[in-house]
């Protein structure tokens, strides 16, 4: 029967597979909190990493690079010149 082997671990417990999918539905229909997802929207958008700030510290260690938002606009200058 195409190839399928019917011992196969994931398709021999039909059981298995009737929950998940009944997790699986409920979860869809839950829908999403809308908080995460725009920080994941926005921070997409701006090519930035999403996570706490443990997380972001790890990254910018291991990237050597600052991926935290800044304060927006020009730096100012300092009054030297």
């Amino acid at each position: 029967m195409l190839g399928l082997i019917n011992s196969d671990p994931l398709l021999g417990n039909r059981a298995v597979l009737t929950t998940d999918a009944n997790c699986w539905r409920s979860f869809l229909c839950e829908g999403e909190d809308e908080g995460p997802v725009e920080a994941i929207r926005r921070e997409t958008m701006s090519g930035h990493p999403v996570g706490d700030e443990a997380f972001m510290c790890k990254l910018e260690k291991i990237t050597g690079r600052k991926l935290t938002r800044g304060l927006p606009g020009r730096p100012r200058s300092d009054g030297s010149n």
